[in-house]
C-alpha cells in the first residue's frame, strides 16, 4: 500500500469550496474527481450533452497536464449521464478523445444535485516514470 506522503492531494480550485481534490495523484496512478460542465470558459451555459462532454474532456485535458500526464494515459473512466436517452450522442464525442486503445469504462445512468449537470466523467490515469 502506498505510504500517505507519497500521495499529492490536488485542488486547482480552491476557491469554490467543494470538499474534494480535482486529482490525487499516487504514485504513478492520478485519480480525477467531479468533472462536469455547465458552462463553458466566456460563462456561457452548456445545455446540451455534446456541448457538456467536449468542455468536461477539455477540463480533463487541462487537470492531466497539469499532473504531467495526457488523455492517452486514461486506463480508465466513470462516466455518469442523466438520461439514458444521451448515451448515443455522448459516446459519439467520447470516441474521438481517444488516438489508440479506449480505456475501461463504466457508465452509469445518474441523477445529480445540480439540474444543471448531464454528465459527469472522471478518471484514472496511469503514467510510468
Amino acid at each position: 500500500m502506498t505510504n500517505i506522503k507519497d500521495v499529492q492531494f490536488v485542488n486547482l480550485h480552491p476557491e469554490t469550496g467543494y470538499t474534494h481534490c480535482t486529482y490525487v495523484k499516487a504514485g504513478n496512478f492520478i485519480f480525477t474527481s467531479y468533472h462536469a460542465a455547465t458552462l463553458d470558459e466566456g460563462g456561457n451555459p452548456l445545455t446540451d450533452i455534446e456541448s457538456q462532454t467536449e468542455n468536461i474532456f477539455k477540463n480533463l485535458k487541462k487537470t492531466l497536464e497539469d499532473a504531467n500526464a495526457s488523455l492517452d494515459d486514461i486506463i480508465k473512466t466513470t462516466v455518469l449521464i442523466k438520461n439514458k436517452e444521451d448515451f448515443k450522442k455522448m459516446i459519439g464525442i467520447y470516441r474521438n478523445q481517444f488516438r489508440t486503445d479506449f480505456p475501461a469504462r463504466t457508465t452509469i445512468i445518474s441523477d445529480f444535485l445540480s439540474d444543471r449537470i448531464l454528465i459527469q466523467i472522471d478518471v484514472v490515469a496511469y503514467v510510468s516514470d
